[in-house]
């Protein structure tokens, strides 16, 4: 028996079919011989080729020790590649999986529709689940509207495994630009197959380089509230108009059009915990790929995000953001290719200090319009609290438990009251960011390539890239910045290791001061107090810079210079360094 049981457990990670396991048990445990050998003959010459096709998984054996209840999506009317609308279906099996702790929501391979994507409203909704799994091995989700496909909130021990994500039509088009009507503030543009010429709105139009497939500088304009359609000419070609005329393409460039930018992510993780993500590809979407706030301990494995085929764009926005999440994070074995923005980012977003209404409380605000998630970025009571110093507003001095956190009526507003009395030099516009929504992060073994925005955009305290690749970013391929002047985005980088990766004509914008491919820098408003350093502690270790610019790293405000420039001497060729009220210093090594 135990030699059946084990044949029949890996042979079901490998995904042989259950009749064939039924047969070699039969045939192991067979006492007439001439019996034994017929089924021996028939099934060995089967076994081979579907081991070879899936090599035995590890990580899906845990799964199903973990998750050892099934619930198959397809006893509710979900089947596979009938181009009905599965959306009812899998929420069917959703609501009957959950009453089970420890259950598999389990899809057949093959393509699932999702005709009723809604804003808002994710086609698979997973509201106060614990311990659940979705296993799609290897099934084909297809959006046919813009909306989130999986949405997450106040879950536990919840993993999503081997599906793909592809939008039903692609978010944007290619072509080259032809006549340009200065009057009307537009342009034709000649579509290449297979993107047909359709009225819809142009959110963003950037110019590409087919032969070398990165996104070029030559034009970049987002129109994201503009609402004005593209007219279809004929069949291939497209009349696109330009909310700002002066960033009109040239004749002859071929550009990337966008229908949509900042659409519902594919995936979204708010307010749980311990969440896991196993070989997930998004390979077209209009919106970022995975979005998740306030969440505590994401491991993203095998998670690529490529664009489908010869595509161009994976997702019209960023490939993973993560915002005011906690815990630990741990992103490995992944890739990140035509992003529309960021590849992955993981940040904070600041709240602005309002008034002091006692003591030890006071009012504050979210830094940006993102109301519809205050519940999510609000401090909770046991956070810890950090106001920066009257000299320098983003470098934290001031650190008090919170006792109590409230919600107030204005939109994007919170009450909180502190275990310390306030400091007193605590101003309204002081910038205030919660210390325990500093994630620790760990990189390893990812690529990133081809996007329009960053590599990896790192702001926290904490945090390991290790063996990662890096090639034709249009802007720096790990930037480190510390905003309290447009984006209120921090914290300032502290403890962050860099080590053993490559670097490949990255930032070939050359934007930034220097064009680094790493940089790390502060950003104050004007009326900010700004003495001294902020970050601290970054080194670069074992790394490689192929055709990057002549300075490929740049450090802003950042203290133990000196330590953190002995780990690079060997490693780069300049370096350039600069203190707050200092000019820049380029070291040429």
């Amino acid at each position: 028996m135990r030699i059946s049981w084990n044949i029949s457990r890996r042979m079901v990670v490998s995904g042989v079919p259950p009749k064939l396991i039924k047969l070699l048990r039969f045939a192991v445990g067979c006492k007439d011989f001439s019996a034994a050998a017929v089924f021996f003959a028939a099934i060995f010459t089967l076994v081979p080729a579907c081991l070879r096709a899936e090599p035995y998984d590890a990580d899906y054996d845990k799964l199903l020790k973990k998750y050892p209840n099934a619930v198959y999506v397809s006893d509710f009317g979900a089947i596979a590649d009938d181009g009905r609308d599965d959306t009812g279906a899998v929420a069917a099996a959703i609501k009957a999986a959950v009453e089970i702790p420890g259950t598999r929501i389990v899809f057949n391979e093959g393509r699932y529709d999702f005709k009723k994507l809604k804003m808002g409203i994710a086609a698979i909704g997973l509201s106060g689940i614990s311990d659940l799994a979705i296993d799609g091995r290897g099934a084909i989700f297809v959006g046919h509207s813009e909306g989130a496909y999986i949405g997450m909130s106040e879950c536990e021990n919840v993993c999503v495994r081997g599906i793909k994500i592809r939008d039903s039509k692609m978010p944007y088009a290619v072509g080259r630009v032809g006549k340009i009507d200065k009057e009307s503030g537009s342009f034709e543009c000649a579509l290449f197959a297979p993107f047909a010429a359709s009225w819809r709105y142009v959110k963003a139009v950037t110019s590409y380089d087919m032969g070398r497939k990165i996104f070029t500088s030559e034009t970049d304009a987002y129109q994201t509230r503009f609402r004005k359609f593209a007219k279809p000419v004929d069949p291939w070609v497209l009349s696109v108009p330009l909310e700002n005329p002066a960033k009109m393409p040239e004749a002859g460039e071929v550009v990337v059009l966008r229908y949509q930018v900042y659409a519902p992510p594919a995936i979204i993780i708010a307010d749980s915990r311990n969440v896991r993500f196993e070989r997930i590809s998004i390979e077209s979407h209009a919106g970022a790929g995975i979005f998740g706030c306030n969440s505590e301990n994401i491991l993203l494995d095998k998670v690529n995000v490529i664009p489908e085929g010869d595509g161009i764009l994976s997702t019209t926005a960023d490939g993973i953001n993560l915002d005011n999440c906690r815990g630990k994070i741990r992103v490995s074995d992944c890739e990140f290719y035509g992003t529309g923005d960021d590849a992955v980012g993981i940040r904070q977003t600041y709240w602005v200090f309002c008034e002091r209404t006692g003591e030890n409380s006071a009012r504050i605000k979210l830094g940006r319009r993102l109301t519809g998630l205050i519940k999510e970025f609000a401090p909770r009571k046991g956070d810890v609290l950090r106001i920066g110093g009257k000299t320098n507003w983003l470098r934290p001095e001031f650190e008090s438990v919170v006792v109590e956190s409230k919600i107030g009526e204005k939109p994007g507003e919170v009450y909180i009251t502190c275990e310390n009395p306030l400091p007193e030099y605590a101003k309204a516009g002081m910038p205030v960011s919660n210390a325990t929504a500093f994630p620790r992060v760990d990189i390893v073994d990812c690529k990133f390539g081809s996007n329009r925005g960053r590599g990896l955009f790192l702001l926290t305290e904490g945090a390991e890239v290790k063996g990662c690749y890096f090639t034709d970013t249009a802007l720096p391929a790990i930037y480190m910045r510390c905003d309290f002047s447009k984006w209120m985005e921090g914290p300032a980088p502290r403890d962050i290791k860099i080590e053993g990766c490559s670097f490949k004509n990255c930032n070939h914008w050359r934007l930034e001061d220097g064009a680094p491919a790493i940089y790390a820098s502060a950003k104050f408003p004007e009326s900010a107090a700004a003495e001294g350093w902020v970050g601290e502690n970054i080194s670069v270790e074992g790394c490689t810079f192929e055709d990057c610019s002549e300075v490929p790293v740049r450090l802003e405000n950042i203290k133990n210079i000196f330590s953190t420039l002995l780990n690079m001497l060997q490693y780069v060729s300049q370096i350039r360094l600069t203190l707050k009220g200092l000019q820049p210093v380029t070291l040429i090594l």
